[in-house]
């Protein structure tokens, strides 16, 4: 009755087309109005994630490092990597002589046990062995905290010598190499620590209490 007293001269053929037209457009309209909220959703979902990975990657900050010994791939070391970027965690994943890998690892400690629990769960080589060879927590009073507090403002290339950056593989030559690529990032602490017999290849990292072979 509305669209007739509307468009008076319109026929019922021009009106039932007229209504096709009006219906469409409020579907349209609704369709486009719910892909904004969905967008929007998505949106604030993308920021929680993020601010819960960064919440896991700064609670209860701690330095912990791992000794590998018998490693000839690089894949599970860069599964390591990979995985410890994206929960936002610092330090290196150190492959030397394709024979044995250091991986250092600087963040929160939710973060740090994911990334423990993928490596007790792995499929290693036969005969590899994975020790955890260190781990401090990080206070405001602990030397370790330097260096973290360099890591959170954006890493060696963004504050200096001496800060921490994302976690990535590097293949040094020699340990003197791999010290050198510590000291520059405040880990070399954490090396010297760790360089007890036996020697494995040129690469001499001890073994402490805290022992999670997976051999």
């Amino acid at each position: 009755r509305q669209l007739q007293l509307a468009y008076p001269s319109a026929g019922p053929t021009e009106l039932e087309t007229i209504v096709r037209e009006q219906i469409e457009k409020r579907v349209v309209a609704h369709f486009e109005t719910n892909e904004l909220r969905h967008i929007a959703a998505l949106g604030h979902q993308k920021e929680h994630y993020f601010d819960v990975l960064e919440r896991k990657a700064s609670e209860s900050p701690r330095v912990v490092a791992y000794r590998i010994d018998g490693i000839t791939d690089e894949y599970l070391l860069n599964k390591i990597k990979i995985n410890a970027k994206e929960r936002l965690l610092r330090g290196v994943v150190i492959w030397l002589a394709a024979k044995a890998a250091l991986v250092v690892l600087v963040g929160g400690e939710r973060a740090q046990r994911r990334i423990e629990a993928i490596i007790r769960n792995a499929t290693w080589p036969a005969g590899a062995r994975v020790d955890r060879v260190w781990c401090s927590n990080i206070t405001d009073t602990a030397n370790e905290s330097l260096y973290f507090q360099k890591a959170r403002a954006g890493g060696a290339k963004e504050s200096g010598k001496g800060g921490v950056e994302r976690v990535r593989l590097v293949k040094p030559r020699t340990a003197r190499d791999a010290l050198e690529l510590l000291s520059n990032q405040g880990l070399q602490h954490i090396w010297l620590a760790a360089v007890t017999a036996p020697v494995i290849g040129d690469l001499a990292v001890g073994r402490d209490e805290n022992d999670i072979a997976v051999a």
